[in-house]
């Protein structure tokens, strides 16, 4: 495969990845709706500063997110 073309499917699956991490901010749970594996997701982020840092972001998210949640339900 052309390394434009497995670049591309990088940034796609890693998209997927933060978009699910957003929402549950637990590598499992985000790297299966990616549909790669959560050692994938370890190898990313520890090669890619850019999406070590979405990954942050996405995590902090999430667990605002949860933590308004679970505050209206008390």
């Amino acid at each position: 495969m052309a390394r434009s073309q497995r670049d591309k499917g990088s940034q796609r699956w890693k998209q997927s990845f933060i978009e699910a991490y957003q929402q549950i901010p637990i590598i499992r749970f985000a790297a299966r709706a990616a549909n790669v594996s959560r050692q994938t997701v370890y190898e990313a982020r520890k090669n890619d500063l850019d999406f070590a840092g979405q990954m942050e972001t996405a995590g902090a998210e999430g667990a605002e997110a949860i933590e308004g949640k679970a505050f209206a339900m008390a």
